[in-house]
């Protein structure tokens, strides 16, 4: 079994290599990429993908691409945190399959989702004693949950992503000399129903930076599928989940 194993993967490795590729190196967020393009469009990834971080020589993100599609093992870090792995699994055919792990910034596993059943394995946040917003039998109360409603990869990383997006991506003001200046601080809440769908999307304090909040209802919103719905006594339920945004910092 382990030699048909071990030529079957040196089948696959002849196979992704056989095409002309040609080494491309770009900036992306926190750090440098090198990756391998096909030369006959030189834009279709294939062959190995990697994320090293600007300040030090840490790998972020590792992986292969095959005709422009994730095939194989992918491994995340976070960017800070002692660059502890965020995730690690198998993609096939650009579709996330089998069981992944997540990690927690401290490098502890914060959850096990298998893609292939499209279920939770394990949660670190199931079985706590935090009282929760859940409509029971219709009806608006708090209740104790078996798991609460979180998302693929774990409260805190989904917090990661946000805060990660916000700062880079989103276009603050510059002041007078040239520098941006971050403070925000805000709760926001929403609505996991029974089939996974997110309702209700609230701020507990109003936005005042121009178009942020729209900025990160859409950051929200579009994590479409990757919700996990909250449980009590092994049945689902429609429950709310709260995230703390918290940001100070000037460049």
């Amino acid at each position: 079994m382990k030699k048909t194993l071990t030529l079957s993967f040196l089948f696959f490795t002849i196979l992704l290599f056989s095409q002309d590729v040609k080494k491309k190196k770009e900036s992306v967020g926190g750090g440098k990429a090198t990756f391998y393009v096909l030369k006959s469009d030189m834009t279709t990834k294939h062959g190995e993908y990697s994320v090293k971080a600007y300040s030090g020589n840490a790998i972020l993100i590792s992986g292969t691409y095959s005709n422009g599609k994730k095939v194989g093992k992918w491994t995340e870090r976070y960017y800070r945190k002692g660059r502890n792995l965020k995730s690690t699994g198998n993609y096939k055919n650009d579709l996330q399959v089998g069981k992944w792990i997540y990690y927690n910034t401290q490098g502890e596993i914060i959850q096990e989702y298998d893609f292939d059943k499209n279920e939770l394995i394990t949660s670190a946040e199931c079985g706590n004693t935090t009282e929760y917003d859940v409509y029971l039998n219709g009806e608006l109360t708090k209740s104790t949950l078996d798991c609460p409603a979180s998302y693929i990869g774990g409260e805190q990383a989904l917090i990661y992503e946000l805060l990660k997006k916000i700062t880079r991506s989103f276009d603050f003001n510059t002041n007078e000399k040239g520098r941006t200046n971050i403070k925000f601080n805000n709760v926001v809440s929403f609505f996991i129903d029974k089939n996974g769908n997110l309702e209700n999307l609230q701020f507990q304090d109003e936005v005042e930076i121009p178009k942020l909040k729209e900025f990160i209802e859409k950051q929200i919103l579009e994590k479409k599928g990757k919700w996990i719905v909250g449980e009590l006594n092994g049945e689902k339920v429609k429950s709310k989940m709260e995230l703390g945004l918290s940001i100070n910092i000037m460049f």
